[in-house]
């Protein structure tokens, strides 16, 4: 017993040898950022804008590579069966903790089991908007036309979405109720709201500036507590009296096995990209705010958000596309 024992640790003597060996020489060789989108979204941008920063401190090009497709199961599945040696990041949205709850059936893989969350990176802020043709100017003004019992509709990407949770969310907290009606993706979601096909809908601010600006939609207000420089003169949720709230966010992720050393090294080193003030009002312009949370922080919030997705999923019998 105590020669297995000893031989047990050993081998994690071992591990960990080789582990901070691998991270001494990190990264050796170019980066690849994964993005579960097609080129030219949100994503595109942000993984660019952080790319190139990285790829500066860290001494190695930073290559995106697009894998869209299946929620996002495409990217995720490819960044598990990478090699464990922190050369494959995955960058992905919020929407990641919801698939393990709606598509468990569809995945060949343990999201807890066999990712390893390095670090959130921003929230990409969103707003609540409104048809023109609703009398609502405010938020407490679109919960005030629900509860007078006239039909409302509101619209999102897809069931599961980012996009569909903060809208259940809001529907509990505001004590209403409404029709979810599902579309083909953000500019869909946000067109259906324009014409009037639905009341309302939560889209990014860098999605739905143009049409709240021309007057095709009306911004009611926006999350995070803080008003964003495109749209200025829309108050926050917080200053209309409701809290609990908060826009979808993006962040890195690695496969399981990676060296905790090198782990750390990454999530550090996105520390350090999201201090530096042009990156920072890169993203303010482009409505996201940098969070920049360690690698233990980010696991555990993962970990909540798919136990609270699950709860969620359970209670309002929500169903994959």
């Amino acid at each position: 017993m105590h020669g297995r024992m000893a031989l047990a640790l050993a081998a994690l003597g071992l591990a960990a040898l080789a582990g901070g060996a691998a991270a001494d020489t990190y990264p050796s060789k170019p980066i690849m950022m994964v993005v579960p989108y097609s080129p030219g979204g949100s994503g595109d941008k942000l993984g660019r804008l952080l790319g190139d920063r990285l790829s500066k401190s860290m001494g190695q090009p930073v290559v995106m590579d697009f894998k869209p497709g299946a929620s996002g199961l495409i990217a995720e599945e490819a960044v598990v069966r990478s090699a464990p040696d922190g050369h494959t990041l995955l960058l992905d949205q919020s929407s990641i903790a919801m698939n393990p709850v709606l598509l468990q059936s569809r995945m060949r893989f343990d999201l807890q089991k066999d990712l390893r969350p390095v670090a959130n990176v921003v929230r990409f802020q969103h707003m609540l908007v409104s048809s023109a043709a609703l009398p609502a100017r405010s938020v407490k003004e679109l919960v005030d036309h629900a509860k007078s019992g006239k039909p409302i509709n509101y619209s999102t990407p897809g069931s599961g979405t980012a996009q569909h949770v903060l809208a259940e969310q809001f529907l509990r907290a505001s004590g209403i109720t409404a029709t979810h009606v599902p579309y083909k993706g953000g500019a869909a979601a946000l067109m259906a709201v324009a014409s009037g096909e639905v009341q309302f809908s939560f889209v990014s601010v860098s999605t739905g500036q143009g049409m709240a600006q021309s007057g095709r939609v009306r911004a009611l207000g926006v999350l995070d507590g803080l008003r964003t420089k495109k749209l200025p003169d829309v108050p926050t949720f917080e200053e209309q009296g409701v809290r609990g709230l908060a826009s979808p966010w993006l962040g890195i992720f690695v496969t399981r096995k990676t060296p905790e050393a090198i782990v750390q090294r990454i999530s550090q080193e996105f520390g350090k990209v999201l201090q530096d003030p042009g990156v920072r009002e890169k993203l303010e312009e482009d409505g996201m705010h940098p969070i920049g949370s360690s690698a233990a922080e980010f696991e555990r919030q993962v970990a909540h958000e798919i136990a609270v997705n699950r709860k969620l999923v359970q209670e309002l019998q929500i169903t994959a596309d």
